[in-house]
């Protein structure tokens, strides 16, 4: 059965039917408005740095218009705020939270929005937006919707490969490291980086990028290569020298801002083993030449010393070395290329550099001081290794015979000068001055006379005074007849040859010599000599010795040279 209300109580109970389900009217008109809200996501998985757009939509389902109708969405925390647009009213952003005021929505209309946000953080998000208005909503259940996206990390695969152009080195020399990056995907690889940290025997010299750029501070390399998409890639070339020597283990490695699902490649290393530089070698020379090999005591030799570097390459801080026999005293040396000094009678040339066939020549000026031979070594040496070093000494010898002085006369005013063997007697011996020769500079401690000329010094000091009578000083001297080293296996009438060795103060040596003849055993008188007129025994002045190998005979008769004379 059906009812039928007509009229005034109709309405009435039209009104009270309608409160019954919750509809508030107002002098007989509805006052509430049913606002919904839908909400949909263009893609429910996304990947971080990827953008997901919502559209939301709110209609109005009545009875009456809705006022001050808003929208608001706070974005959760996995989502960041891109963009909002709007078919009516106004949207904007705060805080993440997205509000749009769509004003007044009669009964069936709608408005919509869309939401752009970015995927910042992996993992499932919910967004979730509700709307509202001025009037009462008698059903506020439909008046929220969510829509969750679920947000994967983006991985983008980075590796890198890294060559040395030489695996062995010299200390010095340069080594070019080859890196290779590249971005395997899937995803684009951002602000790629790549650090290298150069070994302490290696020096940064340079590095350059097919893309982004290079520096370097401390010896560590960074090379920004800025972004890499899916496939691409970049080559870095890192010049370095070696420092000192041993392992040079250098490692480089690979970094962006995406997940890398394989790190194992992220990083590669180059080993170069430093050596140390093979000794640099060259092949000097030294000849050396005396500018005369027979010399007398007191005069002066030059000797010419030849440097040459015969290679292979320069040889540097070339030193010549010249220590002279005790027989040999400096008195110059001078080189054509850098300086020559002298301590201690050796003699040091600092030449300097030589590159390879250059020389240098030596000039050192010695004199003679002693008779003998007087070998003498110079040596060459250099920096380098010396590749023939059989040839870096040369040596060169002088035969140095005793200075001739004046000549000596033995028992002065004798012509014969006898010899008694059994006699233990003094040896009167006349050593003449003359020029060039001053007995003023002998030094009496040296003096020797005898068969050999070694065999006994003078019984004193000796007399110096002019006893030949030609302006220049003699020195006389006298021996112990007993102790002159004659043979005694001589017999009457031999003559011997008795030699007087000395040496001047400044190290010159000299001989003398001259004769006497064997007599036997006369009566010893001591062999006194004394000043006297005529007899067969007489002193002349000019009468000398044997001087060098010269002598006068035995049986030289008359005056010796330069006219009578008092005897002794």
């Amino acid at each position: 059965m059906k009812l039928k209300i007509l009229g005034p109580l109709a309405i009435a109970g039209a009104v009270a039917i309608a409160s019954a389900f919750g509809t508030t009217f107002a002098d007989g008109e509805a006052t509430d408005a049913d606002l919904t809200l839908t909400k949909e996501v263009s893609d429910a998985s996304v990947e971080v740095g990827e953008t997901v757009t919502f559209t939301l939509t709110v209609s109005n389902e009545g009875p009456a218009t809705s006022t001050a109708v808003t929208l608001t969405d706070p974005l959760p925390a996995g989502l960041g705020f891109v963009s909002v647009a709007s078919d009516s009213g106004v949207c904007g952003e705060a805080s993440g939270v997205v509000t749009c005021n769509f004003g007044q929505l009669a009964v069936g209309e709608m408005a919509s929005s869309t939401i752009v946000a970015i995927a910042v953080n992996a993992g499932e998000v919910t967004n979730t937006a509700t709307v509202f208005g001025a009037q009462n909503d008698p059903n506020v259940g439909d008046n929220s919707d969510s829509a969750t996206v679920e947000i994967g990390d983006v991985f983008a695969d980075l590796s890198i490969e890294k060559a040395a152009s030489n695996d062995e080195v010299s200390i010095g020399d340069i080594v070019v490291f080859t890196l290779q990056v590249r971005n395997n995907g899937p995803a684009t690889s951002t602000n790629v980086v790549i650090t290298d940290s150069l070994p302490s025997n290696l020096d940064f010299l340079a590095a350059v990028s097919t893309t982004g750029s290079c520096d370097e501070t401390g010896n560590v390399v960074t090379c920004e290569l800025g972004d890499l998409g899916n496939g691409e890639g970049a080559v870095v070339f890192i010049d370095a020298e070696a420092t000192a020597a041993g392992e040079a283990v250098n490692v480089a490695s690979v970094a962006g801002d995406e997940l890398d699902p394989e790190e194992s490649d992220n990083t590669a290393s180059a080993t170069v083993l430093v050596n140390a530089p093979a000794p640099l070698e060259s092949d000097l020379s030294i000849t050396k030449t005396a500018s005369d090999n027979h010399v007398l005591a007191g005069e002066h030799v030059v000797f010419t010393i030849q440097v040459l570097n015969m290679g292979l390459g320069t040889s540097t801080d070339v030193v010549v070395t010249d220590a002279l026999p005790s027989r040999l005293a400096f008195v110059s040396a001078v080189s054509t290329t850098g300086v020559c000094g002298e301590t201690g009678n050796v003699v040091i040339c600092e030449l300097g550099d030589l590159a390879d066939g250059e020389g240098a020549e030596i000039l050192i000026e010695v004199e003679a001081l002693r008779s003998g031979t007087a070998v003498n070594t110079a040596e060459v040496s250099g920096n380098e290794t010396d590749a023939d070093d059989s040839d870096n000494s040369d040596s060169a010898s002088i035969d140095i015979s005793a200075l001739s002085g004046s000549g000596i006369d033995i028992k002065p005013g004798s012509d014969r000068n006898p010899l008694n063997l059994n006699g233990r007697g003094l040896v009167p011996v006349l050593l003449f001055g003359g020029d060039g020769f001053d007995v003023h500079d002998i030094d009496i401690s040296t003096l020797r006379f005898g068969f050999d000329g070694d065999e006994v010094r003078p019984a004193h000091g000796g007399h110096i005074s002019d006893l030949s009578g030609d302006g220049i000083d003699d020195l006389m001297l006298h021996f112990r007849s007993d102790m002159l080293g004659v043979p005694r296996d001589l017999s009457r009438g031999d003559v011997v040859t008795l030699t007087l060795t000395g040496e001047m103060t400044d190290g010159t040596e000299f001989q003398e010599e001259d004769t006497m003849a064997i007599v036997g055993n006369p009566r010893a008188n001591g062999h006194q000599f004394q000043f006297s007129e005529g007899g067969p025994e007489h002193f002349s002045p000019g009468a000398r010795g044997k001087s060098k190998g010269k002598s006068k005979g035995p049986e030289n008769k008359g005056p010796k040279g330069r006219g009578n004379g008092p005897r002794w």
